[in-house]
C-alpha cells in the first residue's frame, strides 16, 4: 500500500476521534421531590455546570403516562410528553452571569386523545441563588420570566419562564399547544462567582393544563454534548485511545495483506 494511503487512514481515524462528544457537566442521581406533587412521588434531577461547559447542551424530557388521574377525577386518555434543549451560551465569571438558550416542544401526539394539553410554565431551582436575571429574547408563547421567588405549585423552584399569566398557569389559549415548539433566551445574575465555581439547576418542573386537570412534572435530563477536538498535548480519554488503536490495527492489517499479495 502507498504511504499516502496509510496517511489517509490515519487522518480518518483522527477525524473520528475528533467527533467523539465529551460530557463535562454533571447530572445527578435521582432524588425524591415533593411526595404530594401532581402526580406524587416523582424523581428529580440536577445538572451542575461550570465555565468549561459554555457551549454545551443537555436535553430534558417530561412524560405523563396514560391513565393518570387528574383534578377532575378523570384519567388522561393518552401520554402527555414534552422535551427541551438547554444550551449554556455563556458562563461569565467577570460579569457574574450565565446565559441559556432554550428550545421546548410539546411532543404530545394529537392521537393521544386530549382536547387540551398546553404547556404553561417551566421552572427550576438554582444553586447558588441567583440575584436577578432577564428574558433576553422572548418566545412566541414563553414571554414571562422571574429569576427568583417563583411559584410552580407542586415544586419549589427559583426561576420560572411562562407562556400564560404567571408561573402558576393561565388561559389555555396562551399555552404552548400540542405539536408546537418555542425558543427563548434568558440570563441569570449572581454575586461573587469565582473561577472554578459551579452553578446547579435542579428539578426542572413543567406545568401542563389538560382537559382532565393540571399537572406538574419533573424533567429527566440527558446529555447532548457537542463534538470536541483535543488540544495539542492533552491526554485522550480511554474511548479515544481505543479508536486510535483501531486505526493503527487497520493500517497494520492492510500492510500485511500487501505482503501476502
Amino acid at each position: 500500500m502507498k504511504k499516502s494511503g496509510k496517511l489517509k487512514i490515519l487522518a480518518l481515524s483522527i477525524g473520528i476521534v475528533a467527533a467523539i462528544p465529551a460530557q463535562a457537566y454533571t447530572i445527578s442521581d435521582p432524588f425524591l421531590i415533593n411526595p404530594s406533587g401532581k402526580p406524587a412521588g416523582q424523581d428529580g434531577y440536577s445538572v451542575q455546570l461550570g465555565e468549561a461547559d459554555a457551549g454545551s447542551s443537555f436535553n430534558l424530557n417530561w412524560l405523563l403516562a396514560e391513565g393518570t388521574t387528574g383534578d377532575t377525577g378523570a384519567t388522561t386518555p393518552g401520554d402527555f410528553s414534552a422535551e427541551a434543549t438547554f444550551t449554556l451560551d455563556t458562563f461569565d465569571i467577570a460579569s457574574n452571569l450565565l446565559q441559556f438558550s432554550v428550545s421546548i416542544t410539546n411532543t404530545t401526539e394529537s392521537a393521544a386523545g386530549f382536547s387540551e394539553a398546553g404547556i404553561s410554565s417551566l421552572g427550576f431551582g438554582v444553586d447558588p441563588n441567583a440575584t436577578g436575571g432577564a428574558l433576553v429574547t422572548s418566545g412566541s408563547s414563553f414571554d414571562g420570566f422571574s429569576a427568583v421567588g417563583s411559584n410552580l405549585p407542586a415544586f419549589s423552584v427559583d426561576t420560572c419562564i411562562w407562556s400564560a399569566n404567571n408561573c402558576s398557569g393561565g388561559s389555555q389559549n396562551d399555552l404552548l399547544a400540542i405539536g408546537s415548539t418555542d425558543s427563548f433566551v434568558f440570563q441569570l445574575l449572581f454575586s461573587g462567582l469565582e473561577s472554578g465555581d459551579f452553578v446547579t439547576l435542579d428539578t426542572f418542573g413543567l406545568k401542563t393544563q389538560t382537559n382532565v386537570g393540571s399537572f406538574e412534572l419533573a424533567g429527566l435530563p440527558t446529555p447532548t454534548p457537542p463534538p470536541v477536538t483535543l488540544p495539542v498535548g492533552e491526554v485522550p480519554e480511554p474511548s479515544i485511545l481505543a479508536l486510535l488503536g483501531l486505526g493503527i490495527i487497520g493500517m497494520g492489517f492492510i500492510g500485511r495483506r500487501k505482503k501476502h499479495i
